[in-house]
């Protein structure tokens, strides 16, 4: 079998010295001379003719012979030529495979000591943010910045420390030097959040603040994924205005100690709320909710305000408790809304508001003034639409303060009543009150029924 030019290559090739070549030619002379005595002893028989027959037969043989050599070394040259291009290509290869090598070494050499480098960094930074002096702990926190912004792949670890760093143990104390840091490591999360500029947004991240203590919380313009804010204590006013959120996140059993901005927020997946307490102002107007919000059992201290919002799927405000004002006026609820057991001490407003599926407001009170147009609700309170009958719940009503004054009346949907009745909703000690119900008197007997 013949073997590939490549190994051909690879082994010793025979070269022809100049005395072999000397000898050849001698020999070849020798034989055209030896060749042409014996054709002339042989066939010569003395005639001149013949003869000449005889030395023109051997230098016929003798010149065949010689091409036939000269075909051959050319032959032999031609392979030599061939072989030595392809060792010239393999030694390319070797010099190509070599010379890669030293890069990837080089490389692998400068990643380590990159690596290295940030490592240093990161933990020179992070002895410095435990410092017991402030403006020490403030230059661990602008070092970890720097690394952040130089370094993509370790933002979101170390937003991971700012955010570990604002939920240790702190008891806000105005003007102290622990505030400053804080606040400091507040403004360098959010202003790296806030689209715009592409140099020094950070995109994709994750937070985790719960039972954090927030102070002047600003993340209004902002956007990040997936956010926890469970038990997290904000201080002041919180901002919260035209942010994005990209990823489920959670409010619950935070505790908003003033004013709260959420107007046109936008939330991509699911919002809780549950059990919340916002003590001042709360402002949600314009707000759009993708996916399934909760507000269970949550408390609104101040006048709080939904107008505008858009509610995309299933919304929950069961149990929850508006001390003052609540607005929904305008704000469109495309599924299920849940306002059971809630408890309005100071009237609703449902002003031009939609609501495309059931609504519940079982046990719902309404102590002040409520306004609920005709028109705003497709199925209030209850789906009289199902197919086994006008209502498939039993004492499906709302509760609603009736001893007013002409000022304060409640304005309800056409066909919609409140009928006075001689009992209170439950905890109510004081007042005159009536439940909502249908003006046709078969429904409300099967409601009064239940």
């Amino acid at each position: 079998m013949k073997r590939p030019d490549h190994e051909a290559a690879d082994q010793p090739y025979p070269v022809l010295s100049n005395r072999t070549i000397t000898w050849a030619a001698v020999a070849l002379i020798l034989f055209g001379g030896g060749l042409a005595t014996i054709l002339l002893i042989t066939f010569g028989d003395g005639r001149h003719d013949a003869q000449l027959e005889a030395i023109k037969t051997a230098g016929t043989i003798v010149l065949g012979t010689g091409g036939a050599a000269a075909l051959w070394l050319t032959a032999r040259r031609q392979r030599t030529s061939e072989i030595a291009l392809i060792q010239k290509h393999l030694d390319q290869l070797a010099i190509d495979r070599a010379h890669k090598l030293q890069e990837e070494v080089a490389r692998s050499g400068e990643a380590d000591a990159e690596s290295r480098r940030i490592t240093e960094l990161y933990g020179r930074a992070v002895d410095q943010l435990g410092s017991d002096k402030a403006p020490v702990r403030l230059g661990g926190l602008y070092a970890l910045r720097r690394l952040a912004q130089d370094n993509p792949e370790q933002r979101q670890t170390i937003v991971d420390v700012l955010c570990a760093y604002l939920r240790m143990p702190y008891e806000a104390a105005e003007g102290t030097q622990e505030e400053q840091v804080r606040l400091a490591a507040e403004r360098v999360l959010t202003k790296h959040l806030r689209p715009g500029n592409d140099a020094t947004f950070w995109t994709g991240i994750e937070i985790d603040l719960n039972h954090a203590t927030l102070t002047n919380f600003d993340l209004s313009h902002c956007r990040f994924g997936p956010a926890d804010f469970t038990g997290t204590r904000f201080i002041g006013t919180s901002k919260f205005g035209h942010a994005e959120f990209t990823g489920p996140v959670s409010f619950r059993e935070a505790l908003f100690c003033g004013s709260v901005d959420f107007e046109k927020a936008e939330f991509g997946d699911t919002a809780h709320f549950t059990t919340a307490t916002f003590e001042g102002f709360t402002n949600f107007r314009n707000a759009r909710f993708a996916k399934i919000l909760g507000f269970i059992r949550a408390t609104m201290s101040g006048d709080t305000y939904f107008s505008g919002c858009i509610f995309q799927e299933q919304v929950a405000f069961t149990g929850s408790n508006f001390v003052k004002a609540a607005t929904f006026t305008g704000s469109e609820f495309m599924h299920e809304a849940d306002f059971g057991g809630t408890n309005f001490q100071q009237g609703a407003g449902f002003l031009s508001a939609e609501f495309a599926n059931i609504s519940w407001f079982f046990r719902a009170k309404f102590h002040g003034p409520t306004f609920i147009l005709d028109g705003s609700f497709k199925n209030f309170p209850f789906n009289t639409t199902e197919p086994d009958g006008p209502l498939k719940e039993k004492t499906v009503w709302c509760w609603a303060r009736i001893d007013l004054g002409e000022s304060k009346r409640h304005v309800w949907p056409r066909n919609w009543v409140v009928e006075p009745s001689p009992d209170r909703p439950d905890g109510v000690t004081e007042g005159r009150w009536g439940r909502l119900l249908p003006r046709d008197e078969s429904l409300r007997a099967s409601l009064l029924d239940g």
